[in-house]
C-alpha cells in the first residue's frame, strides 16, 4: 500500500472515470457525429476511437474540461475520416469506355500479356479476404454501387471502400510485379 492506494486501485479508478464520461457523454457525442459524418456505422467507430485516446491519456495528465475534450477528439477523428476517405475515393470505369482503348501491341503479344495479367490478378485477388473479394466483385464486376454493396453485405459503405482500396492496392502491387 502506498499513499492510501492500493496497486491496481488507480487503474481501477480511471476505468470508473471513463465509463462515467461514456456514459454522460456518448449519445450527445453520437448525435453530433451521425451529424457530421452521416452514417451510424463510422460515426460509432469515431465514439469508440475517441474513448480510446481519452483512455490512453497519461494519468498524470489533467483535462479541466472533459467534455469540451470529447468533441474536440471526435471532431478532429471525423475530420481525420473525411480527409481518409477522400483519399481513398475510387471511380469505377464504364466497361464500354474500355473497348475504346486503342490496341498498340500485336494480337499474339497482347493475348499472351492479357493472360499474364489476368492470371497475377486472379492470384493476388484470390489472397484477399473473401469480404474484400466479394465487395471488389459486387463493385468492379457487377458495377452495383457503394450503397448497393453495404446495403447486400450489411456493412457500412466507408467499409466497402476500404476493402476495395484494399484490393485495388493489392491488385495494383501484383501487377507491378510483371
Amino acid at each position: 500500500m502506498h499513499g492510501g492506494i492500493h496497486r491496481g486501485e488507480g487503474k481501477q479508478f480511471m476505468n470508473a472515470r471513463l465509463e462515467e464520461l461514456f456514459l454522460a457523454h456518448q449519445k450527445e457525442l453520437k448525435r453530433f457525429l451521425n451529424a457530421k459524418v452521416r452514417c451510424a456505422d463510422t460515426a460509432d467507430d469515431l465514439i469508440q476511437e475517441t474513448f480510446l485516446r481519452v483512455a490512453q491519456i497519461p494519468s498524470s495528465v489533467t483535462i479541466e474540461n472533459a467534455r469540451s475534450y470529447l468533441y474536440r477528439t471526435a471532431s478532429n477523428l471525423a475530420i481525420d475520416h473525411f480527409r481518409t476517405e477522400r483519399r481513398r475515393q475510387t471511380h469505377p470505369t464504364e466497361t464500354e469506355s474500355l473497348w475504346n482503348i486503342p490496341d498498340t501491341t500485336a494480337p499474339v503479344e497482347h493475348s499472351i500479356e492479357g493472360r499474364k495479367k489476368l492470371a497475377v490478378l486472379k492470384e493476388a485477388l484470390d489472397e484477399l479476404p473473401l469480404l474484400t473479394q466479394k465487395i471488389f466483385h459486387l463493385h468492379r464486376m457487377e458495377g452495383r454501387t457503394y450503397a448497393d454493396v453495404a446495403r447486400l453485405l450489411k456493412v457500412s459503405e466507408s467499409t466497402v471502400q476500404k476493402h476495395l482500396a484494399k484490393a485495388l492496392y493489392h491488385a495494383m502491387q501484383a501487377l507491378k510485379s510483371l
